[in-house]
């Protein structure tokens, strides 16, 4: 008899997996939306997850703050971007100057500015990967879909190699349940693929020229993955969030895609 818990995570895929192809396919502004949603909501989960010490207001400026360059890549030709990197120092530090009472408000200083930069700039990636600027307009949502398809691929092919023959724990400390066997068990699932997306959504890329991306995404995305579970385990926690009945939260959904989406975009800056 199938589980609560799958049954939750089975509805959630047969709706939103078709919702995000469309999205993927039309661009555009409700492209942005969804990077922006992404985006807010994961900040949110990394600030509570953590338990950073800002004030509710600095929280939201933050968010706010996060929100700008997805907007600048889509419409202002990445203008202002460096203008808002030295808003997020002042914003980040400056509060905490005149404090009367340290703490660990250094840490929550470090982790906001890490936050802001790791999240914003991994699903900002999209946008440019999804714009025409990198790859060719005809093929763009068809990347985005790839990268999308081998995140979650991936992760499936690194379970079952790792349930299968794992012994060896690839970063015990971290991730328990995580083996070497699986890790390289994830390139295979990216391999597989380069071998479907040939014949569905890229195939005037070609399955040779697709398995150095796919690759590329099985590196960074199991490293995100690890990433994201160094704040779990340091808060004890399983889920980032339960915003997504069966998945977790964002983070949890999304760990991969903050670290594959820029790798995959410098890859194909350099491959074009």
């Amino acid at each position: 008899m199938i589980s609560r818990n799958l049954a939750l995570r089975l509805l959630v895929a047969v709706v939103f997996i078709p919702l995000l192809l469309y999205v993927f396919h039309v661009g555009g502004f409700v492209f942005l939306v969804l990077v922006e949603a992404l985006i807010v909501l994961s900040l949110w989960e990394f600030f509570t997850l953590t338990g950073i010490r800002l004030h509710l207001w600095q929280k939201l400026l933050l968010i706010l703050l996060a929100a700008f360059p997805a907007i600048s890549v889509q419409y202002l030709q990445s203008r202002f971007l460096f203008e808002s990197v030295i808003a997020l120092i002042f914003l980040v530090s400056l509060p905490h100057v005149f404090t009367r009472q340290l703490g660990d408000i250094g840490r929550s200083m470090a982790l906001a500015a890490f936050a802001m930069l790791y999240l914003t700039v991994g699903f900002t990636s999209l946008i440019l990967i999804r714009s025409d600027a990198v790859v060719d307009p005809k093929q763009a949502a068809g990347w985005v879909t790839f990268l999308f398809a081998s995140i979650w691929i991936i992760d499936t092919a690194a379970y079952y190699f790792g349930w299968q023959w794992g012994k060896k724990k690839l970063s015990p400390a971290i991730s328990p349940n995580k083996t070497v066997v699986g890790f390289f068990g994830g390139f295979a699932g990216g391999i597989l693929t380069a071998g479907i997306f040939n014949f569905i959504f890229l195939p005037d890329v070609g399955f040779i020229k697709l398995i150095p991306p796919a690759l590329v995404i099985a590196f960074f995305g199991q490293l995100g993955d690890l990433v994201e579970s160094i704040f779990k385990r340091e808060a004890s926690v399983k889920d980032s969030s339960n915003l997504i009945p069966g998945h977790g939260g964002i983070l949890d959904r999304f760990d991969s895609l903050v670290f594959a989406a820029p790798a995959l975009l410098i890859y194909l800056r350099l491959a074009a």
